[in-house]
Order: structure tokens, then C-alpha cells, then sequence
């Protein structure tokens, strides 16, 4: 029993008896749906209410077959009322339902079992089920044998004896699962003996109204006024003998006639010859048709095994002719392709001849000026640039209205791998473009910008590109800068501040806010916070933005943590097995904010507090 053994006492006492009863509605019907009518009218008021009827009876025995295999033992360790009123129903042959697979009972914990118990109960389930399909296989026969059908009678007896006692031994054990393969099997026996019954109470009839029709022929023909002679003795004996075996069928004329010429002393062996002859081609014909069933089984499974292994050839043919016409397409497309540009590429050598020699024209012109005319605009600052691409994986670090430098970050681990591009916006072309990044490494920071020169002329409208990869050695606050220097009617040297700093390389916090918030204070003593004026912020979302780094923090308001100030804004990062967290405070009127850092490595907490100072106050 589970733990509220008082309930289920309770609920034993008061609706099992109820339940019983309704569980025998329509009993000798074995249809698994009769219980459509089972609530009366109001079942068969509606087609709603007789499925539902129907499936509450089909559930009250599938739980009632449940709980007598999972609560099949009281507290006192006696036998409780679901056990009894389970086999009050199996002994009133009451047929349940089969186990549905798609909805299983809801199993208790079972306690391990032993192999060797478990093998035992399936070899005595085979036993059984071989057993009681064999005697209703000859109960369903025309001549039945005797000596043989009351063997397995007497075998099926004493196999529900010895179910019984198993049924007995799984409840006590706590072993539900063998406890309902035991009911089941004693459901099956039940059945059988029943179907036995059935059939000797009918032949039984049988022979009674056969015997009183004999009785009322004999004396209208004056029989009984006639003297018993040897004849009619030996007569008598023959007509009577087969009333022995009556309840299991009656042998034929021939048979009868050739026991009337027997004398009676030698009549009873004779007869038990032929029976056992019966018996033994009776287990013949079964054994051939069992060996011809399972010949039939084998080929079925053969056939259907065959079927599956054409359909599986077909469909593989199937996709071998799709695959080929796709790859015919294909070849197709790329001869086409190819086509096209082979023409492209004649048009760009054709082109290619023609700019040459222009290009040549422009390259010494250029060599030939004096270093006293090359003037370049210098371009030193790109603070304002940099500070709002921080905040976005592409965008522009540079633009006036001759040229345009930008980014795009494509993926950042295990290392950053960005796109750098310079654009000509002037209506002349850009001879050359230089582009070079300091070492970094020294720093924490390693970066590498490819190609370093452009020789093919930039158009109006047109740009150049270049691939930039960069790894986080140590925690720096160090801001990488890209040299660019363009050689153009206008030219231009530049020295840009790139948005690829450590903190590209940090991850937002994916706790809850909750979580964050504990963690913040955790660290207390592990803080360190400055004042810092900010530049171009003005409220509480344009702080917001600046703090998100493009994603690198979670950024947290009083909206999701209720302990934050309307002007505090708590970020939190994370980095390998080291996390970081940032409480502004900010005073919009006065324009200040106070920044504080807390994280128990300090070089990531002292590099932060220097990038976030540019980053929020605009002074490089």
C-alpha cells in the first residue's frame, strides 16, 4: 500500500462495493464497449454521453484490474477489497479490457525483482496461454477427445492454483508489474474453464432431451411390456455405452453398430482402443495445423520483410534519379555560368589594357610632384565615432565628405574577425590607400589588418577592403587604432580609434535579475568606483546604450531589479570563469555619473574602469 494507507481503506469501504456492481453491467456480453447504457437513459440521451459511457466502464475495470494488482495487500498484510472485488468479477466472468500500450497504468515504484522469479512467470505464462488455446481449439471440434481434454482440464486447475499462490507472493513482494501479468493469466484460465462448463452444461441438455425422446419412442412401441432377452441385453449395453462419453460428443452409426455385436465383458477396452486411436489423430491433425500455422507465420513475416526491402530498393532508385537529374541541372547552370563569365572576363582584360595605361599616366604624375606639394589633411580624433560604434557589431568610425571608413564584425570567438572598408565619396579616384595597425600585442591585444596597400584605383562611389582579425591576450584597456593614409587630389592621413577592445571579447550575464542582484552584492568588498562627466548623454536610455557594448553586458534598470534607482542601471558580464559588474548612477542635470566596478580579478576590473571612462565621458 502507498504511504495514505487511510485513504485507501477509506476509499475501499465506501465505493467499491458501488463499483462492483457497476463493473458487472452487461457481463455476458464480452464486446469491451457495452457499457453505453450503463448510467440508463442519460447514457443514451446524447452520442457524447454513450462514448463517454463507454469509456468510463472500460476504465472503472482497467483501474479496478490496477489497483488489485498494485494495492492487492492491506496493512494488515491480508488480502484487501480491490483484490477481493477484482476476482469476485473474474469468478462472475466478467471479460476486461486488453492492456491499451498507448495509455499505461500509472506505475509505482517497484522494488528490483529477481531473473530468475520473472523467467519463471514467463514460462509459465507460455505454458498457460499454450494450454488454454489448445483446449479451445478442441472444444470448438466436431468429436472431442476425452482422455486428453480432461487432462488439460485437470493441468489448468492446477495451473490457477499455482497462479494463485504466485499472485500471493508478487502483492506481498510489492512487484505490481508481475502482479497484473499474473491476474491476466488468471483471467485467461478463468475463461477457459468457463467456456468448459458452457459446453458440458449444453451437451448435457442435450443428451436429456435426447434420452426422454428414447424413452417416449420405447414405450409407444410396448417395449416395456417385453421380455429382456440376451439379444436386447447385449442391444441395451450398446445404446447406453455411449452415454458415457456423451458430454464430449457422440461417435458415429458405424461405430455404435459395430458395439452392438461386442460382448459386453469385451466391449470397454475395445472402445478405450478406439478412443486413444481418436485422441492420437486428433494431436496429430492439431500438431500439423499448429506446424502449418507457424510455416504460414514464417512466410508472412518473410513476405512482409521482402516487401519492405523492394519498397526500400525502390526508394532508393527513387532518390539516385532525383539526385542525378538535380546534378544534371546543376551542370547545366554551371556551363551557363561558365559562359557567362568567360565573357566578363575577356570584357575585363579588354578594360584592364585600356586603364593601364591611364593608371601609369596618373602614377607619374604622382612620383613626379614635389614633397613640398604633398600637403595631407591630417585626421587624428574619432572619439564621437568610436563611442557609438561600440555599441553595434558595424558602423561607420569615420566620414566627411571626401571619405568614409567603416566595419563589420563577423564573428568574435575564438577570435574577432571583422571587415574594415575605406570608401571614396569624391568625384576624383584614390590613387592609393595605405593602411597599417601599430603592434598591439605588447598591450594584451594582438591584431592584424590584410592587405596593408591598395594599388588598383578606388572609383567615386566605390571602396576598398580589408580583413582584420583580433585575439585577447590579457586583460588592457588598451584601444587599437588603425593608420590609413590616401593618396588623392585631396590627400589624407588618419590615425582612427577601432571599436575592437576587450570588452568585444566579454559575453552578457544570462542569469536571472534576481540572481545578478545577489552576486552584485556578494562582491562588495571587492569594489571599485570613480566619478566620470559624461558627453552626449542626456538620459537614462541613451546610458543604456552606451553600456551595452554591442551586447557584451546584460543591462539591468529598477524595471527588472525593484533595489535600483530610476537612474541606476546595473551591466554584468561574463568572461571564461571570471564575471564583472557595473552600477552607474547617473545625475543628468549636472551631466555626472558615478561608476561603480566590482569583480574579483582586478586587472579586468581596473582595464574596464579605464574603457568605460572613454566610453561614457568622451576623453581619450
Amino acid at each position: 500500500m502507498v504511504a495514505n494507507t487511510e485513504f485507501l481503506v477509506f476509499a475501499q469501504k465506501k465505493v467499491m462495493s458501488r463499483l462492483t456492481i457497476l463493473a458487472q453491467h452487461k457481463k455476458q456480453v464480452s464486446d469491451e464497449n457495452r457499457g453505453e447504457d450503463i448510467f440508463g437513459n442519460l447514457s443514451l440521451s446524447s452520442q457524447e454521453n454513450k462514448k463517454a459511457s463507454e469509456e468510463f466502464l472500460i476504465c472503472l475495470l482497467r483501474y479496478i484490474k490496477i489497483w488489485a494488482s498494485q494495492f492487492g495487500r492491506g496493512p494488515d498484510g491480508k488480502s484487501s477489497i480491490f483484490y477481493r472485488s477484482y476476482n469476485t468479477l473474474v469468478q462472475n466472468s466478467v471479460a476486461f479490457p486488453k492492456r491499451n500500450p498507448d495509455n499505461q497504468s500509472p506505475q509505482k515504484k517497484e522494488s528490483p525483482k529477481k531473473p530468475s522469479s520473472a523467467n519463471s512467470i514467463a514460462q509459465l505464462k507460455d505454458t498457460v496461454d499454450n494450454t488454454c488455446s489448445i483446449v479451445e481449439n478442441l472444444l470448438d471440434s466436431e468429436s472431442i477427445p476425452v482422455d486428453t481434454l480432461s487432462e488439460l482440464i485437470s493441468s489448468l486447475k492446477s495451473y490457477k492454483t499455482s497462479v494463485n499462490r504466485r499472485v500471493n507472493e508478487t502483492m506481498s513482494s510489492g512487484d505490481s508489474e508481475s502482479t497484473e501479468t499474473l491476474l491476466a493469466l488468471n483471467e485467461c484460465i478463468e475463461a477457459t474453464l468457463s467456456k468448459y462448463e458452457n459446453r458440458k452444461s449444453t451437451l448435457r441438455d442435450s443428451e436429456g432431451r435426447s434420452a426422454s425422446k428414447a424413452e417416449e419412442e420405447r414405450k409407444h412401441l410396448g417395449y416395456d411390456d417385453m421380455a429382456p432377452s440376451s439379444e436386447f441385453s447385449q442391444l441395451q449395453f450398446a445404446t447406453h455405452m455411449p452415454n458415457r462419453s456423451s458430454l464430449f460428443g457422440t461417435r458415429s452409426p458405424q461405430y455404435s453398430e459395430y458395439v452392438t455385436q461386442l460382448n459386453p465383458k469385451t466391449a470397454e477396452p475395445k472402445e478405450i482402443q478406439l478412443l486413444q486411436n481418436e485422441n492420437s489423430k486428433l494431436k496429430r491433425t492439431i500438431e500439423n495445423r499448429n506446424s502449418s500455422q507457424q510455416k504460414i507465420q514464417n512466410l508472412t513475416v518473410e513476405n512482409s520483410e521482402l516487401k519492405q526491402q523492394i519498397q526500400q530498393v525502390n526508394k532508393m532508385i527513387a532518390e539516385t534519379d532525383e539526385y542525378i537529374n538535380k546534378l544534371s541541372t546543376e551542370n547545366t547552370q554551371l556551363q551557363n555560368q561558365n559562359s557567362e563569365l568567360q565573357s566578363q572576363l575577356n570584357y575585363l582584360q579588354s578594360t584592364l589594357g585600356s586603364n593601364k595605361e591611364s593608371f601609369q599616366e596618373h602614377q607619374e604624375a604622382f612620383s613626379s610632384s614635389s614633397d613640398e606639394d604633398y600637403c595631407p589633411q591630417l585626421v587624428s580624433s574619432n572619439t564621437l565615432f568610436y563611442r557609438m560604434c561600440n555599441c553595434n557589431l558595424m558602423g561607420v568610425i569615420f566620414d566627411n565628405e571626401l571619405f568614409q571608413v567603416g566595419f563589420q564584425i563577423y564573428t568574435l570567438e575564438p577570435e574577432l574577425v571583422a571587415m574594415v572598408y575605406v570608401g571614396n565619396k569624391s568625384e576624383s579616384p584614390i590613387y592609393e590607400v595605405t593602411t597599417h595597425i601599430p603592434d598591439a600585442s605588447q598591450q594584451g591585444l594582438q591584431v592584424s589588418i590584410e592587405p596593408q596597400t591598395t594599388t588598383e584605383e578606388v572609383q567615386q562611389q566605390a571602396q576598398t577592403m580589408r580583413n582584420l582579425k583580433a585575439s585577447l591576450i590579457k586583460f588592457t584597456s588598451f584601444i587599437p587604432k588603425l593608420e590609413v593614409e590616401i593618396h588623392h587630389e585631396v590627400p589624407c592621413v588618419m590615425s582612427l580609434m577601432l571599436p575592437f577592445t576587450m570588452t568585444r571579447f566579454l559575453k552578457a550575464a544570462n542569469t536571472t535579475p534576481q540572481a545578478t542582484w545577489d552576486t552584485w552584492k556578494y562582491l562588495e568588498s571587492f569594489s571599485w568606483e570613480t566619478q566620470v562627466q559624461l558627453e552626449a548623454i542626456t538620459c537614462l536610455q541613451e546610458l543604456c546604450a552606451h553600456l551595452y557594448q554591442g551586447g557584451a553586458f546584460a543591462i539591468l534598470t529598477c524595471q527588472e531589479i525593484s533595489q535600483l534607482g530610476q537612474h541606476q542601471v546595473l551591466a554584468a558580464a561574463n568572461f571564461a570563469k571570471t564575471s564583472a559588474f557595473m552600477l552607474v548612477t547617473g545625475n543628468f542635470t549636472e551631466m555626472k555619473a558615478l561608476l561603480e566596478i566590482r569583480s574579483q580579478n582586478n586587472q579586468l576590473k581596473e582595464a574596464l574602469g579605464e574603457l568605460m571612462k572613454i566610453q561614457l565621458g568622451g576623453k581619450d
